[in-house]
């Protein structure tokens, strides 16, 4: 009671700032909320949305009514394309964006399922290849053995000349070094020892006899010549006294004079024993150059084709996954985009809303089909003064064009504008329906992987090599120092899993599957109910400007009255028209063989529709188009247009006029 004691204006306001606080939350979460703003920058801007909108419409009607047509035009055509924008935008954020990420999964499972792999086959080379190619390249870089090479190479030295020695020929030519041969003959009961340890005494008691016999000889030729240059220097006397002591060439064997013994006695130099150690010596010699000269060890090391950027198994998984994320990113980055473009999709809807507004007002014939109640209020007023002729009931012609807005049902234009709209429903909905499958089913795969998939394997084993070298002597020594790098005692018994390999798939979040359902379920709704919209929306404004509204309606009732006093002139050309083609058609027909000429009479009677001559329909099963008898020109009117032309023939009209 308290509100219908307000006055209409309190009314109009209060319910004008209710349509602008309705606009504006509409325009906040259609337009605002996508554009991908700041949360501090939103909040001001939808305040000052709400402000103004609320405002406005509570003083403007004109803002009202524009506001409520943009209301009717998102329920409209425009509006379908705005929710098809809209769900396309969701299949991108939603589906599209869970398939992007499971795809990055799959991505992440098989790097590391290669990197698992690569570890497993790194075990088992550190197991079985790695001691031995280290123990290879070892051995080069090995003092033990280079200390025993030198070892070889320093008794080489020592034995090479006394060998030499030993096996040359000595000059003796004296009765001196006769004896010393005859000394040291060789018998045939002597072992191989005694006779190396005679021959090495020969020799170097030889040689010692040789070195005394040259040192003599050097001495006496010293004082000769001395002696002989005094002598011939001085007078006899003074030679006599001076060079006759020179002469004292026994001087050079004072050695041996003073002791009776010769030097050269190798039994006093030599420690029994010494030519069986030589000979153990010389065949250890021969023996370590046979053993080093035939000992060959060969090894290569592989010089593998280094290309061009060449990854391992890690960095290659790495790059693999880093592109895919820069993909990601990149799509994210579109979705992003596309969001704000579709928000701002609905700027032009408002412009189209005011264009709407201003075409009413300003052009009377501007989507002025609807038949109102006002318009059955004229032609009722216009029947009750008897005036002729009057529009209602329409006829056929004219309700094709026309549109009654009391009806429920579509009618009119409005019945021909369902097909291309149930068509792109049908296909959007096949969209959805294959994007959704598309996106469960790799959810589901991954799934199956990772709910089966999940593997422990078992790495163990132990690589023993223990190489003994019995011996203390230099080639055991040498053999030693090699084989001990091939020694090793390796056990590995890892467990490896491929857990964190496994795919984790993100299954569509419902919000994305509600709203997507949500959407479809508009435009379907917008579909069957798009006559509805049409007629909202002139409503709306009859409603804000009933004036113009009246004037609308007498615009449509005078034009149409018009067009019926013209009616029976516009039938009869269009029969004339018809009568013209028909008449060209017999000529030709009378030109044809007989058969073909039967052909055609029976394609006719049997198989070819009627068409109505005025309106174009065709025979409809079970109907029965009505022809005029008399004349041999057959011109078929459905049952409506044949009412319309008061039963009369106008092809017999037209000749009676004639």
């Amino acid at each position: 009671m308290l509100i219908q004691n307000w006055p209409c204006a309190v009314k109009k306001t209060i319910f004008g700032s209710l349509i602008g606080v309705f606009l504006a939350f509409g325009f906040h979460h259609g337009i605002l909320a996508d554009l991908g703003i700041s949360d501090e920058i939103l909040i001001h801007f939808s305040f000052a949305v709400f402000v103004v909108l609320g405002v406005s419409c509570a003083f403007s009607e004109r803002v009202q009514c524009v506001g409520l047509i943009c209301a009717v035009f998102f329920c409209s055509r425009n509006g379908r394309r705005n929710i098809q924008a809209l769900l396309f935008t969701l299949l991108i954020t939603g589906p599209g964006h869970n398939i992007i990420f499971n795809a990055k999964e799959a991505v992440r499972t098989f790097g590391c399922a290669v990197e698992l792999t690569f570890n497993i086959s790194r075990d088992y080379t550190y197991l079985t290849v790695e001691p031995f190619s280290k123990a290879i390249l070892e051995i080069d870089h090995d003092e033990s053995a280079k200390s025993i090479y030198r070892a070889v190479e320093t008794m080489r030295k020592q034995i090479v000349p006394i060998n030499t020695i030993v096996k040359s020929q000595l000059q003796v030519d004296s009765e001196e070094k006769r004896k010393v041969r005859q000394k040291y003959k060789i018998k045939s009961s002597d072992t191989d020892a005694e006779a190396m340890e005679k021959q090495i005494k020969e020799t170097v008691e030889i040689g010692c006899l040789n070195s005394i016999e040259k040192s003599r000889r050097n001495c006496r030729e010293i004082y000769d010549k001395t002696y002989n240059e005094c002598m011939g220097g001085v007078s006899e006397l003074v030679a006599w006294l001076i060079c006759q002591p020179l002469k004292v060439d026994y001087l050079c064997d004072l050695s041996e004079f003073l002791t009776g013994r010769t030097p050269c006695d190798a039994s006093e130099h030599l420690s029994p024993g010494y030519g069986a150690a030589f000979n153990i010596l010389d065949a250890s010699n021969h023996s370590l150059e046979s053993i080093l000269g035939e000992a060959k060890f060969r090894y290569k090391l592989p010089d593998p084709d280094m290309r061009e950027q060449v990854q391992d198994m890690t960095s290659s998984t790495k790059t693999i996954i880093a592109r895919v994320r820069a993909k990601a990113e990149g799509a994210e980055l579109l979705l992003g985009l596309m969001n704000k473009v579709v928000a701002l999709m609905f700027l032009p809807t408002i412009l189209k809303a005011v264009k709407y507004l201003n075409n009413y007002l300003q052009r009377p014939g501007y989507d002025n089909i609807f038949i109102t109640k006002k318009f059955e209020a004229l032609n009722e007023k216009r029947e009750s003064q008897g005036r002729r002729p009057v529009l209602l009931p329409l006829r056929k012609m004219e309700r094709k064009n026309l549109v009654f807005r009391s009806s429920w049902l579509p009618n009119g234009p409005e019945a021909t504008h369902y097909f291309k709209p149930c068509f792109r429903l049908l296909l959007l909905f096949f969209i959805v329906l294959v994007v959704w499958t598309t996106d469960y089913l790799y959810y589901r795969t991954l799934m199956v992987v990772a709910d089966h998939g999940r593997f422990n394997v078992t790495v163990s084993g132990n690589h023993t090599v223990h190489i003994k070298v019995a011996g203390t002597g230099f080639v055991a020594q040498l053999v030693r120092s090699v084989t001990e790098k091939f020694n090793n005692d390796a056990l590995i018994n890892d467990t490896l899993s491929n857990e964190h390999c496994l795919p984790r798939p993100a299954k569509l979040k419902t919000y994305y599957n509600v709203k997507i359902s949500i959407c479809l379920l508009l435009m379907a709704g917008l579909v069957v109910l798009d006559h509805l919209t049409d007629r909202a929306r002139n409503s709306i404004i009859a409603w804000y400007y009933p004036e113009r509204e009246c004037q609308r309606t007498v615009f449509l009732y005078n034009k149409l009255l018009k067009i019926r006093m013209q009616w029976m002139e516009v039938a009869k050309k269009a029969v004339r028209a018809k009568m013209g083609e028909l008449t060209a058609e017999r000529k030709r027909l009378r030109e044809r063989p007989a058969i073909l000429k039967a052909v055609t009479s029976i394609s006719e009677k049997w198989w070819k529709r009627k068409r109505c001559v005025l309106c174009s329909a065709k025979e409809a099963r079970g109907e029965r188009f009505v022809y005029c008898k008399n004349c041999l020109i057959k011109l078929y009117f459905c049952v409506a247009c044949w009412r319309d032309v008061d039963c009369k023939c106008l092809v017999c009209s037209i000749k009676t006029a004639v």
